[in-house]
């Protein structure tokens, strides 16, 4: 991991009135300094050597629609330059600058002057001055390693994003052309960014929420994704017919195990020369014959036959209710030649393993060309994309998610596109693009939060253990993330039913069944709540999972949330990739879940904890310990379902007592880009503890047709300390209402 799990500070920490340096002579070279809005609430601070060039550099991470407010000149003690509400930013002629909030207090400044080292390409540096002795070294990608260039400092409430010319360290191209080091040893000391020219975009967020909004806001809003991705999908590499396939997917049906859809790996796609075959039947952009020519498939006492990848497809998604994705990477088997030849390929040295025959995925050229020799997959049903190893150059995911979403717009033009990524990099969550933690397969808390602090808010991680009991942790641990996911790579595929009963992998039993079915549950149980939360992600760039400090800012404790009332319980287990650890160490049924100041219930439950406190305990297999805030409302569907497409009719909403709280639920047809034009319907739930009172009001956009997953009726539930748990009548969902316990 590239960055500390508290994340005071990003790439650095910055004390209040302690800030980056600005404005200098260096040999014959004279920096330059002018400030620009940047967004609503944040400012750019450009530093160049040509006084006449001040446009904003160009990067893929920002997002180039964002609103730019029409700013006020100012001039303030001298200084020169620009305001908006959100504060101002001016510069003086020795190149300093002065950071104020919206009330003209001072909030940031300058104390020394910007150089310019001419040696190599050249760099921008900014001597900081910090009573951090470390710091974030150079943002760079690797399996299970991402940091990202920016910090956000929580004590001085400065943020800041870096933006150089460069989109790959010449040196090393997984790295970005920007970097911190405090080791006070030149030639990189302080804040550099490479390059003959460096963009800063400051803004002065006051807690973990309104940082997260202002970098959603720089580079771009989490699109919502299809609903069925926030179901459960699970991955295997190993497979040797397509029957292999269909048979595991009718043991998730027939054993009630919820799941929504299957992705394979190298197993679906022929990456081999296509020794004179169409190109659409072979290699980069065809299908493996031996999986989609013509199959026969039996499900509950029928018969299928299908005739190649389009009837295949419909087969999954119609008789087996099941989505399904293909993994891709980011090299060519079977066009080496023709791709070399037009410049479409990056050198060895930018390989993470295969050779020189890796996409340059910055050519306009070959996006067009990928994106064209792509289009037949999803016209043939393909769902979404698995992008793995693309760690070739710092910007590789971000530029292969923008082929991809030309196809979405090519073949499926007002449909949400998906894919799942081992990296990335800020504005990927535009698509969106979600990532999981890595090769490593860490599945902690920590490590999750790792990623979704440094601006990744679709993460997820893959559960691998090769014990029973290692892996149920790891399931009851992803209930709880944003997106949830197993995937095994040869060997005993790590789905629920190999692990359970008799005779099952990994010492598992029939109680281990119980828990994998009871966590797959709960999962598709919580989505109207999760769903709703994407939404708020969207409309208000707050994370749907994100660290305790967010929503507790004085606690210095490390601690996991989900929204603003759920606190899933820290499973032992999930910091393990290999059940030896936690086996070893006698912890695989060890919880020790921190809870911060307040009253907290456990879930579904009359037990109260005060806060702050740490709660041990020692967990039955089927035990999952979660703590939900006094005052939560959680979204809930009343029946078990198989699959997203199941749910609604009855929303059961549970209330915990002794405090007032709200949520809202917001309903959609689950696939279209249409929410983005407001077509939602928002149901608000309020709970006032003084009367024991539910209300709750609708708000439907117009030309909102509904969809069949939305609520048509609603029950209550309200847990009260040391009481048994008063339940309403279901009544229909009208646009208003309320329950009184």
């Amino acid at each position: 991991m590239a960055a500390p799990m508290r994340m005071r500070s990003l790439l650095l920490v910055l004390a209040l009135g302690l800030a980056l340096n600005s404005g200098s002579v260096q040999g014959d070279n004279q920096v330059y300094v002018r400030a620009f809005v940047g967004s609503d609430r944040t400012f750019r601070l450009s530093v160049r050597l040509d006084p006449n060039d001040f446009s904003a550099l160009e990067t893929p991470s920002l997002d180039a629609s964002r609103h730019m407010p029409t700013p006020q000149n100012v001039t303030i003690n001298g200084r020169t330059g620009v305001a908006t509400g959100a504060g101002a930013l001016v510069t003086g002629n020795d190149g300093s600058w002065v950071l104020y909030d919206a009330h003209r207090n001072v909030f940031a400044s300058s104390k020394g002057s910007p150089t310019f080292v001419d040696q190599d390409q050249g760099y921008m540096q900014l001597p900081i001055n910090t009573s951090q002795p470390d710091g974030t070294p150079q943002p760079c990608l690797n399996n299970g390693v991402f940091s990202a260039p920016m910090y956000y400092d929580e004590e001085g409430k400065v943020f800041a994003f870096a933006v150089s010319p460069y989109e790959n360290d010449p040196k090393d191209v997984h790295c970005y052309g920007a970097g911190f080091s405090s080791n006070g040893i030149a030639p990189r000391a302080g804040w550099w960014i490479l390059g003959h020219a460096a963009d800063w975009y400051f803004a002065m967020p006051q807690d973990g929420y309104s940082y997260s909004s202002v970098y959603f806001e720089l580079t771009g809003a989490a699109a919502v994704p299809p609903r069925h991705t926030m179901g459960f999908m699970a991955t295997y590499w190993g497979y040797d017919t397509m029957q292999e396939v269909q048979t595991n997917m009718s043991r998730f049906r027939n054993e009630m195990y919820p799941i929504d859809s299957f992705i394979m790996d190298y197993d679906w796609f022929g990456p081999d020369a296509c020794d004179g075959s169409a190109p659409l039947n072979c290699g980069d952009f065809g299908y493996k014959p031996d999986f989609w020519g013509n199959e026969t498939f039996t499900y509950n006492g029928q018969t299928y036959q299908t005739s190649g990848p389009a009837e295949l497809l419909n087969f999954f998604h119609s008789v087996m209710n099941f989505r399904w994705a293909g993994i891709r990477k980011p090299r060519t088997y079977s066009n080496i030649d023709f791709c070399n030849s037009s410049g479409w390929l990056l050198p060895d040295n930018y390989s993470v393993g295969a050779g020189d025959n890796n996409w340059n995925y910055s050519n306009a050229d070959f996006r067009a060309w990928y994106t064209q020799n792509h289009l037949h997959f999803l016209e043939d049903g393909v769902d979404y994309w698995w992008n793995d190893e693309g760690e070739t150059q710092w910007y590789t995911y971000l530029y292969w998610n923008m082929a991809q979403q030309q196809e979405w717009e090519a073949v499926r033009p007002n449909e949400r596109m998906f894919t799942i990524n081992r990296a990335f990099q800020p504005g990927m969550q535009r698509f969106p693009a979600s990532t999981w933690t890595g090769d490593p397969q860490n599945c902690s808390h920590a490590y999750m939060l790792h990623f979704i602090v440094n601006g990744q808010p679709y993460t997820t991680c893959d559960m691998t253990s090769p014990d029973a009991t290692v892996l149920l942790r790891q399931y009851q641990a992803s209930v709880f993330f944003p997106i949830m996911r197993v995937h095994q790579m040869k060997g005993t595929p790590r789905f629920p039913f190999f692990w359970c009963g008799a005779g099952s992998a990994g010492n598992g039993t029939d109680e281990h069944c119980v828990g994998f079915r009871n966590a797959l549950n709960l999962r598709y149980r919580l989505l109207p709540h999760m769903y709703s939360l994407a939404h708020n992600l969207y409309r208000n760039g707050e994370p749907i999972a994100h660290p305790g400090w967010y929503e507790f800012p004085s606690d210095e404790n490390e601690f996991y949330m989900v929204g603003k009332t759920i606190i899933p319980g820290e499973l032992a287990a999930t910091y393990y990739d290999h059940a030896s650890g936690p086996q070893h160490l006698n912890i695989e049924n060890q919880s020790n879940t921190y809870l911060p100041a307040g009253t907290w219930f456990a879930f579904e439950s009359s037990q109260t904890y005060q806060g702050p406190t740490t709660v041990r305990q020692t967990l039955g297999l089927q035990d999952f310990p979660i703590f939900v805030r006094a005052g939560a409302i959680l979204l809930t569907n009343q029946e078990k379902v198989q699959r997203s497409d199941d749910l609604g009719g009855v929303l059961e909403v549970h209330v915990y007592d002794k405090a007032d709280g709200t949520m809202t639920l917001v309903e959609d047809d689950g696939h279209s880009l249409n929410y983005q034009k407001g077509l939602t319907k928002d149901t608000q739930f309020v709970y006032t503890s003084m009367n024991r009172t539910l209300s709750w009001q609708s708000t439907v956009a117009p030309g909102y047709i509904g969809s069949p997953q939305d609520y048509t009726h609603v029950k209550a539930v309200l847990f009260v300390e040391n009481q048994d748990p008063f339940e309403t009548a279901t009544v229909p969902l009208t646009a208003s209402g309320n329950f009184t316990f």
